[in-house]
């Protein structure tokens, strides 16, 4: 964005020049566990997997802005909004598992590996725009469907009101696999999907 380049980790926002030199970074005690972020008119929004909430981050300003904590009974959603540089946030529960953040016109659409659905939030409400199976990843509207990692199915889905499609994530030979030493703990398995970039239609 601008020439800089973003990049969370757990619970930081790094930013650093075209170049890969740190220019800055930036802290929120409500950022925990973040796994997936997106830019939008001018503000960076961080999934805060551990709180159930997306941060926003304003690119202007150089500061977090406003948190959104998605609340559930089980059945419904609804968004909950906060200020990140106060001490009335929610609670570090990780129910959700949120791991998405996506955002356009038509709103923000947030997923995690709990939701079972893909959320839509439009300002006002929270809506569920599609189910999803458990332990998704990387969920977003795509032409007339949604595309999604299926990690526990090792597939990249396509679906519509009509249609499926499945693309198998690539797994390789052993042989060809390097620093297979490390702990099992340390490293995803074959096969896992996570992270998606739409190249084109």
């Amino acid at each position: 964005h601008d020439d800089r380049v973003y990049i969370a980790a757990s619970d930081e926002l790094f930013v650093y020049t075209s170049a890969f030199q740190l220019i800055g970074s930036y802290r929120n005690p409500y950022l925990k566990h973040c796994h997936e972020i997106c830019v939008h008119e001018r503000h960076l929004f961080l999934t805060s997997t551990g709180f159930d909430s997306v941060l926003a981050f304003d690119l202007e300003q150089e500061k977090f802005s406003w948190g959104l904590y998605v609340k559930t009974d089980g059945t419904r959603f609804s968004p909950v909004r906060f200020d990140p540089n106060g001490d009335d946030g929610p609670l570090m529960l990780n129910k959700l598992h949120l791991n998405n953040i996506f955002c356009d016109d038509g709103g923000m659409y947030i997923s995690g590996m709990r939701t079972k659905a893909l959320l839509n939030y439009s300002g006002k409400a929270i809506g569920v725009l599609a189910t999803l199976p458990d332990g998704v990843h990387n969920a977003r509207p795509f032409k007339n469907g949604v595309l999604f990692n299926d990690t526990r199915s090792n597939v990249v889905r396509f679906v519509t009101s009509e249609t499926q499609q499945a693309f198998p994530v690539p797994r390789y030979s052993l042989e060809k696999l390097t620093h297979k030493n490390l702990d099992d703990t340390r490293i995803a398995r074959q096969g896992f999907g996570r992270g998606l970039c739409i190249v084109s239609d």
